[in-house]
């Protein structure tokens, strides 16, 4: 297979994907791109479960990480 067949091929089974995506959640089929995340994402249950487990270690890091900065300090204290 030459770099352009392949090329053609990926193309056709990314759009093939998209046209899929698009008829069964009721969207364009583009969950992220480079400068866009869809509105649904976080409800949609093709993308739902990645986008709460990055929400659920967003808000860990938000909590234990100044915890961490402010047991250290103490510690340098003492």
């Amino acid at each position: 297979m030459t770099r352009e067949e392949e090329y053609e091929y990926r193309l056709k089974h990314r759009n093939e994907k998209q046209m899929q995506l698009a008829k069964e959640y009721n969207c364009n089929g583009l969950c992220y791109g480079n400068k866009f995340m869809c509105p649904r994402a976080e409800i949609c249950p093709h993308t739902g479960p990645k986008e709460g487990i990055a929400t659920l270690l967003v808000i860990l890091t938000f909590i234990i990480g100044p915890i961490i900065v402010l047991i250290a300090i103490l510690w340098w204290l003492l």
